[in-house]
């Protein structure tokens, strides 16, 4: 699958400056190809430039706010890189 258009889109949502906190949220159906785009955004060279730490937190559809944020410390940066090389296999 592409994605170069959602990529881009994305990625500038994530880089431009805002005064706030903003959450970017990749949903929908099984086999859409959100953990590919994800991955595609987290390749990007200008995402570790601005962020020197991301996360990939998977989120299924039956879930609970504390399963949630026991996983955000568990996708150390580590994870990420783990996580990226498993995309780039597939």
């Amino acid at each position: 699958m592409g994605f170069e258009d959602e990529t881009t889109n994305i990625s500038g949502y994530l880089i431009e400056e805002t005064q706030q906190l903003d959450v970017i949220s990749i949903i929908g159906m099984l086999g859409l190809g959100k953990t590919t785009l994800t991955g595609k955004i987290l390749c990007d060279p200008e995402i570790p430039y601005e962020f020197s730490t991301r996360i990939c937190v998977y989120i299924s559809q039956e879930f609970t706010k504390k399963d949630v944020f026991i996983n955000i410390p568990r996708s150390s940066p580590g994870s990420v890189r783990i996580c990226i090389r498993k995309l780039m296999k597939s």
